[in-house]
């Protein structure tokens, strides 16, 4: 499913983002050699620098992983005075993606904490003035309550599979597999809370 996505880097974009799918909806041990090797392809492939929602996932993707992903990737994002470009500003994707990615920054990568003020400071006022659609304000709430790397990992896949099932871009087999593997798993929670209480 994740082999596909190595081939160029128009695939590396698509195979982030079903790694990222894959992860968030609690299916990424099913896909682990597969999600490892396109690990390594990401991370021996120079970034592109004009996008920042793509960005911000390669660099959460490749930290998440434990591999050495430099900050000052978001340097070009930033104007003359060193902050973040007022383009961002209405960019909803992108500012997602980087407020998940700088919540993965080191006590020293200042850039980072600067990053999380500014989206959130864009994100909450996106939200309380109603200028989203409900399933993109669904995301940024979700987001805005915790971000992902601050989750348990399971309820993270209960709570984000609504959230992805309403998203326009969603692969259908994913979700569904992720939908099995959610029941799968609490009926074997089930079943072993019988057993213990007999």
């Amino acid at each position: 499913m994740i082999q596909g996505y190595t081939s160029s880097k128009i695939h590396l974009s698509h195979g982030m983002k079903i790694v990222d799918a894959i992860e968030r909806l609690g299916v990424g041990y099913h896909f682990h050699e597969e999600i490892g090797m396109f690990m390594r392809v990401l991370n021996d492939t120079p970034a592109r620098e004009n996008d920042m929602a793509e960005a911000a996932l390669r660099f959460r993707l490749l930290r998440q992983h434990h591999y050495n992903a430099p900050s000052d990737v978001f340097g070009c994002f930033l104007d003359k005075n060193g902050d973040f470009k007022e383009t961002l500003r209405h960019d909803v994707d992108a500012l997602l993606s980087l407020y998940e990615a700088a919540y993965l920054g080191k006590c020293d990568e200042d850039l980072l904490k600067s990053a999380v003020v500014f989206t959130t400071g864009c994100l909450s006022a996106m939200a309380e003035n109603d200028q989203l659609p409900q399933p993109l304000l669904e995301k940024v709430e979700h987001a805005l309550t915790s971000p992902t790397q601050r989750r348990m990992k399971r309820l993270e896949a209960k709570l984000y599979i609504s959230i992805y099932e309403n998203d326009e871009d969603s692969n259908h087999d994913i979700l569904e597999l992720a939908k099995l593997d959610f029941h799968i798993l609490q009926q074997m929670h089930r079943d072993e809370a019988r057993r213990f209480s007999l």
